[in-house]
């Protein structure tokens, strides 16, 4: 009798479930059809996006999947991305409040805080104190050129010895940030740079593993690995980061900029002195947006420059190619610098094309629609998670010619000139609307010096007896290349 029931009972929950997926999916973008419980996590494979192709082959541009913590649409081309972040940017704005991001961030952050009033008074003093902090670009690119100085060395101490660029290319990102944000220098075996470049990795592994705890936010009270990372991490940023906001705030003088720290103080005071009865949070709030300028920038920066190197040695003839342009334009005498910008083109093009090809950041980050709204004609409710597939937008034929070549020419017009960063549509390297990176162009700037020093000053191959190293990358939020070895050989 008690199984019979139990059984009924199961039947009914069932029956039910199913109902309610259906009514409420019904109107909204196609997708598989989702089991109790799970979804459709059992579709999506080990490494989505590249594993869950098959569900876009079958449902087209815009599909629904669903969660055991909701429903998730996926946008899978460039006209209907810029659908959702430019044409309807308001609509998807937000963002989920996931852990651990949402307990390390305090949602008082730009790249995981949700959208409201004290998200735009942040980004306007994020945005603010960077334009303050580059308009003094003499600055920032010298900072930029010394810790380049470092890698140079480095890389010369090598002496033509076969090495692995991944941590050299991280601690130099990280020493050009920590230069902008506190005007702070590292020797080389401080043990502070080290923790950085722990930290940095420690956030991508959360960011990575943290799908479990949405699910089962039961497990955080464990003692587990992960929260054990989670502790390291929120003890890094309070002792580097807050302590660096203290001890600035004693020697901060109104009106002088040494650094982008300096820079926040001053837009912050400027911001809340146009909203005086608004409450927008205290000075100290700013450590959450220098979290988000030491990981925007480290991430992304040492994921290109370490995907860069990799097409480098793969594509010698492309290697050459710059070569030959940087030689032209700037010659033996000196290093590029930043007005070399303009006249190096095809240098730029690669760059480009390296970001478009390796597909560094697979998925956007994930987007809450903060009000009902619709996509190609299709319902999307309030509070649904909405993925850009920055892969299949990167490799759609419909807006790159041969996608699955390397071809940095698809970046230059017809007459030889670099086409921009933000000219062909499906390029996103990154984003745009409301959840635009503030800091791309002192990305850009990095990217550029970097780059053209390292090629004006070595050539990279593969090392003799070396397999050519693949181009497989790690499974993570941004991507860095599988570890590879390569040669530096001196030019001059």
């Amino acid at each position: 009798m008690f199984i019979e029931f139990s059984l009924t009972l199961f039947l009914i929950w069932f029956i039910s479930s199913v109902a309610r997926s259906f009514m409420k999916r019904r109107k909204m973008p196609p997708g598989p059809f989702p089991l109790p419980f799970i979804g459709n996590v059992h579709q999506l494979g080990s490494n989505p996006p590249f594993t869950m192709d098959e569900i876009r082959k079958k449902y087209g541009d815009v599909f629904t999947i669903t969660t055991p913590i909701g429903d998730v649409v996926v946008v899978n081309s460039g006209a209907l991305a810029r659908e959702v972040m430019i044409a309807k940017k308001d609509d998807f704005a937000g963002r989920p409040l996931y852990f651990p991001a949402y307990e390390l961030l305090e949602n008082k952050d730009l790249i995981a805080g949700d959208y409201g009033p004290l998200f735009q008074f942040r980004r306007k003093v994020m945005l603010s104190a960077l334009h303050m902090f580059g308009e003094g670009v003499q600055s920032a690119e010298e900072r930029v050129n010394t810790e380049v100085d470092w890698l140079l060395k480095k890389i010369e101490d090598t002496n033509e010895r076969q090495f692995i660029p991944k941590k050299l290319v991280m601690a130099t990102t990280i020493r050009v940030i920590t230069n902008w944000l506190f005007s702070q220098k590292f020797e080389t075996k401080d043990p502070i740079l080290q923790e950085l470049m722990d930290f940095d990795e420690d956030m991508l592994k959360l960011n990575c593993q943290c799908g479990y705890y949405q699910v089962l936010p039961f497990l955080k009270y464990f003692p587990t690995d992960f929260m054990k990372t989670f502790a390291s991490v929120r003890a890094k940023i309070d002792n580097f980061f807050w302590s660096n906001l203290k001890q600035h705030q004693k020697t901060y003088k109104k009106g002088v900029v040494r650094d982008i720290m300096d820079a926040l103080f001053d837009s912050y005071e400027k911001e809340k002195t146009k909203s005086p009865h608004k409450d927008l949070g205290t000075i100290d709030d700013l450590r959450f947006l220098v979290v988000d300028a030491f990981l925007g920038t480290s991430d992304t920066t040492s994921s290109t420059i370490s995907w860069f190197l990799l097409y480098m040695i793969r594509y010698l003839d492309v290697q050459d190619k710059i070569f030959k342009e940087l030689n032209e334009v700037v010659g033996k005498d000196r290093l590029p610098c930043l007005e070399d910008m303009e006249n190096l083109p095809y240098l730029r093009a690669t760059v480009c094309e390296v970001m478009r090809h390796s597909v560094f950041a697979p998925l956007s980050a994930p987007h809450k629609a903060i009000r009902d709204s619709m996509i190609e004609g299709y319902h999307v409710p309030k509070d649904t998670i909405v993925f850009l597939n920055h892969w299949r937008i990167h490799y759609d034929p419909r807006d790159w010619d041969e996608p699955a070549l390397f071809k940095p020419q698809r970046f230059l017009e017809a007459n030889g000139n670099f086409v921009g960063w933000n000219t062909l549509p499906a390029f996103v390297p990154f984003g745009f609307g409301r959840r635009a990176c503030v800091g791309q162009a002192l990305a850009k700037v990095q990217l550029f010096i970097i780059t053209s020093r390292l090629l004006h000053q070595y050539r990279f191959e593969i090392p003799d007896g070396e397999p050519v190293p693949p181009f497989d990358g790690e499974i993570s939020a941004v991507r860095y290349p599988k570890e590879y070895k390569l040669v530096a050989k001196k030019r001059f």
